[in-house]
């Protein structure tokens, strides 16, 4: 409810207070009918003044607003590290506006943003990993996909999908259930995001028959923070053991 001026300058003026506690007040969702109300009586010596007690009010909840754990951006990811990296970055470079803030990988939990500390995010993924020991992991032959209007090249699982399956499943249960997607989930790397379904056609026909086999083991899970220029964070690393 607003409030007319003429309330607040009475307010100000019974109160005897400042522009700055009345900015103060206005902040805190007080009006002006509660400021007048609490200006302590003649039997209430023990009572602050108005000033004193918005100023009072206003330190505390800034100080609690300081020791509330701050939003954040973060995903859980993995990243593969195949000898062979040079031929998916030199894709990338052509047709990922990403490459430059993020290394190559294959996402589990995508982008979601929460109050979440750092370590609780890192304790989630330890017990959750403690039921997958590393895997192999093949990807060969790049396709199409378009979603909702998004044009993407990706790089296709062949070996370890199922691994990957149940580590993502295994990871949005719990705290993160909240944040889990209603698509299906198709583990596959992103080597390029265009503009146009023509687009993306021309960049397919430049990769389609790029037919060579990436191959790794898989021994880390990797927990990062998006910066705000996107970029890429690494907050932790929970090994499979």
């Amino acid at each position: 409810m607003a409030y007319k001026q003429e309330l607040w300058q009475e307010a100000k003026k019974r109160c005897r207070l400042g522009d700055e506690e009345i900015r103060m007040a206005k902040e805190m969702g007080l009006n002006p009918k509660s400021l007048i109300k609490n200006i302590p009586g003649p039997k209430e010596s023990w009572k602050a003044p108005v000033k004193y007690w918005i100023r009072d009010m206003y330190e505390e909840r800034q100080i609690k607003a300081a020791q509330k754990p701050k939003k954040a951006e973060r995903s859980i990811l993995l990243f593969p590290e195949f000898q062979n990296m040079e031929l998916i970055e030199g894709i990338r470079k052509q047709y990922d506006p990403f490459v430059s803030l993020i290394s190559p990988h294959i996402t589990l939990v995508f982008p979601f943003v929460s109050r979440y500390k750092e370590k609780d995010v890192k304790e989630l993924v330890k017990e959750k990993s403690k039921a997958f020991s590393p895997f192999r992991l093949s990807m060969q032959g790049i396709v199409k996909y378009q979603e909702n209007g998004e044009q993407y090249l990706f790089l296709q699982v062949k070996e370890g999908a199922e691994e990957i399956r149940r580590l993502h499943d295994s990871l949005y249960q719990g705290m993160l259930a909240a944040f889990k997607k209603d698509i299906p989930y198709v583990p596959h790397m992103t080597v390029g995001k265009l503009s146009s379904s023509e687009e993306l056609d021309t960049a397919w026909e430049q990769v389609k028959d790029m037919n060579v086999v990436f191959q790794t083991e898989i021994k880390h899970i990797t927990v990062e923070k998006i910066g705000e220029k996107g970029e890429s964070i690494t907050e932790a690393e929970i090994p499979l053991l």
